[in-house]
Formats: C-alpha cells, sequence, structure tokens
C-alpha cells in the first residue's frame, strides 16, 4: 500500500492510499473534507485508477477539472490540485 497525506489550509488532513497488489489499482481518498454528491468520491477514486502511475500533476489535475466539470461535482474542503499532488507524491516516494 502506498499512502501520501497532506494538510490543506484551514487545517483539513486529506489522505490517498493506493493498492498495487491486485491487478488494477485501488485508490482510496478521505480526509476531512466533502464530496456532493457524495458517489463522486468514488468516481474520483476510479478516475485516478485508471491514470499512468508517471501521469504529471498538472495533468491529473486537468483530468480531475473535467471530470468535476463533467458531473457537477461540489469539492468542500478539498480541491484537484490537492489531490493531483497526492497522487504523484505516492509514487514519487513509494511509500
Amino acid at each position: 500500500m502506498i499512502r501520501a497525506e497532506k494538510k490543506v489550509p484551514g487545517g483539513k488532513l486529506v489522505r490517498l492510499a493506493i493498492d498495487m497488489s491486485g491487478q488494477t489499482a485501488r485508490i482510496r481518498l478521505s480526509g476531512d473534507f466533502f464530496v456532493h454528491p457524495e458517489e463522486g468520491i468514488f468516481e474520483i477514486e476510479e478516475l485516478l485508477a485508471g491514470l499512468p502511475v508517471d501521469e504529471p500533476a498538472d495533468r491529473v489535475k486537468d483530468v480531475i477539472d473535467n471530470h468535476i466539470m463533467a458531473r457537477k461535482l461540489e469539492l468542500i474542503g478539498i480541491d484537484s490540485e490537492t489531490i493531483a499532488q497526492l497522487f504523484t507524491e505516492c509514487f514519487q516516494c513509494g511509500e
């Protein structure tokens, strides 16, 4: 399991965990934030699981932003840039 976490401005904690043990990656995004509608969090996790591990953070952010706009998701206490940073950080540090 690869993990990364970050405390964002305002004191919100965001964690990203990636399980690479199966045939496909499983991503878990958790912390002190909300996504509306609630199933949007699972959509973002699935979206990230389909990205290459060497995808640059700015490209990951663009993919997330496009999905947020297309699905009209609302992120509270987190943003796409933080999610993208955590995703790329997981593979840079490998722990």
